[in-house]
């Protein structure tokens, strides 16, 4: 049957992305980063590169600030709370938009700069 990936990550180096037998006409995908792109159809959106995370090691697999995915797709009406109940579609000024202001993944960024109450905005202890 029809299968759609969308507004995903794929990070597993050395792997395919996806392994699909059905009817290439079923495979819809749109706004996908990819550690590999040789399975997925070359269409605008589906693009090569690994995100940076927060911290993998810890199992935090937030996006980094700068990292690959942050505002790289177009807001999707009605589905706007990320994992953590956070909003979707927050537009970070200091990243440029690929297609729009989504972050991919299960995560939005939130902040460039951590919390609210921030002193300093360096990066360090910030999620």
């Amino acid at each position: 049957g029809p299968l759609t990936l969308a507004n995903s990550i794929i990070d597993q180096p050395g792997n395919n992305a996806l392994g699909y037998g059905g009817n290439p006409n079923d495979l819809l995908v749109g706004y996908v980063l990819s550690s590999d792109v040789t399975t997925l159809p070359a269409v605008a959106g589906v693009a090569l590169g690994r995100p940076t995370y927060v911290n993998a090691a810890a199992g935090n697999y937030r996006l980094a600030l700068n990292s690959l995915g942050i505002d790289f797709a177009p807001p999707i009406v009605g589905d706007d709370r990320d994992l953590d109940n956070n909003p979707h579609d927050q537009d970070l000024p200091e990243v440029g938009n690929l297609f729009g202001v989504r972050d991919l993944g299960a995560y939005e960024r939130q902040r460039s700069c951590g919390a609210g109450d921030t002193i300093f905005c360096d990066g360090f202890g910030d999620p």
